[in-house]
């Protein structure tokens, strides 16, 4: 519970300048952008079921 406190903590402060909220939203977008290569591949398959 303290990672999740401290992880809302981070992004609270973050979002106070916007540089900051411009890498956090660009870490986020890279995120998005991994898992959805990663997922992407099945994608087919599952519109298919």
């Amino acid at each position: 519970m303290t990672d999740l406190k401290k992880f809302s903590e981070d992004t609270f402060r973050a979002a106070q300048g916007p540089a900051k909220w411009l890498l956090t939203a660009e870490r986020l977008r890279d995120g998005a952008e991994a898992i959805f290569k990663h997922e992407q591949e099945f994608e087919i398959d599952y519109l298919r079921a």
